[in-house]
């Protein structure tokens, strides 16, 4: 069973911070966020992308609690970086079939994000 669990400094952004950007910047922080993905997880792929997984996804940041929408939605440009990285197959539902965000609070200027991806058993 493959696991793959890793920290990455930095905060993506939120859905409601995504939509009052220009669609320029919104595309340079995907790619950014892309590129961190594929930096931390070279060398630790699957021997195949996952067809079934269960994703973990901790956010550690000074701000309030966040809304769902903005808590899951913050996620992705994460995830797919992990699809375009080879460690997930898909995003959809019928590959992440299990998917826990959660929020944690940090001191200010030190957030950071915590992702686990465990392979589940066909």
């Amino acid at each position: 069973m493959y696991e793959l669990e890793f920290n990455l400094p930095g905060l993506p952004m939120t859905r409601n911070q995504v939509q009052s950007k220009h669609w320029q910047c919104r595309h340079k922080d995907t790619v950014w966020w892309k590129e961190q993905i594929a930096a931390v997880v070279a060398g630790r792929e699957p021997p195949r992308p996952l067809l079934l997984a269960r994703l973990e996804l901790t956010r550690y940041s000074s701000g309030q609690q966040m809304d769902i929408d903005n808590l899951y939605g913050s996620w992705k440009p994460v995830i797919d970086g992990l699809v375009t990285s080879g460690i997930l197959e898909d995003d959809k539902p019928a590959v992440v079939t299990e998917l826990k965000c959660e929020h944690f609070k940090a001191k200010p200027r030190e957030g950071y994000i915590k992702v686990r991806v465990e392979e589940i058993e066909h």
